[in-house]
């Protein structure tokens, strides 16, 4: 009986304490693991979405501001009032902002008729952006002696090696305040796409 009691209580032993070290390395696991999320995860997003805030609030801030001096910009009033010869000066100003700026857009000068002046665009988007009801609706809202930039979600059916997420706008201020033309900024899908490839960003609501 002793024999039988001594051999019960050194498997009772064994099963305690082959629980217990079973127990201290799930503990172990699930606090790496734990500890691994936060580290990797939560704190890459984090960062990863702090950097994302400062380069949108950034080119935000540039091409609003730059929107603000265009739209008292000899060259470009010249050019949406028909004048020919100013085609030339504001595409160079158009083109050289764009090209300069981390999130490149296709940009679009408007006479105040609404008739595309000039454009980035290749010429058969240019046809469906002057005909599409987002263009319409643009223009709607921008043109009632606002002198604000706005701000759009893209909507105008281009094909899509051209397209676009986000637009922004502004009427040209002409003499004494009267419409002088309207500019546009679409910022470019694929542009969003090189800057934030590679990028871990996590997008969450408010809670």
């Amino acid at each position: 009986m002793k024999r039988m009691k001594f051999r019960d209580r050194l498997q009772k032993s064994f099963l305690v304490y082959a629980g217990e070290i079973v127990i201290v390395i799930l503990l172990l696991y699930l606090g790496g693991f734990l500890f691994n999320v936060y580290a990797v995860v939560i704190r890459g997003c984090r960062q990863s979405n702090r950097d994302a805030l400062h380069l949108l609030s950034a080119q935000l801030e540039s091409y609003s501001s730059r929107l603000e001096s265009l739209a008292h910009q000899p060259e470009l009033l010249s050019a949406a009032a028909g004048d020919a010869a100013s085609k030339t000066g504001a595409n160079r100003i158009l083109y050289g902002f764009t090209n300069e700026q981390t999130l490149h857009a296709y940009f679009v000068l408007l006479s105040p008729e609404g008739d595309v002046v000039c454009s980035n665009f290749s010429a058969s988007n240019q046809q469906i952006f002057a005909g599409s009801p987002f263009l319409t609706k643009v223009i709607s809202r921008i043109g009632q002696g606002d002198d604000a930039s706005h701000c759009f979600v893209f909507s105008a059916p281009v094909n899509n090696a051209q397209a676009c997420c986000y637009s922004l706008c502004r009427r040209l201020e002409g003499p004494e305040g009267c419409l002088g033309g309207y500019l546009i900024f679409n910022l470019r899908q694929q542009s969003f796409r090189d800057c934030f490839s590679g990028t871990e960003i996590l997008l969450t609501d408010c809670y």
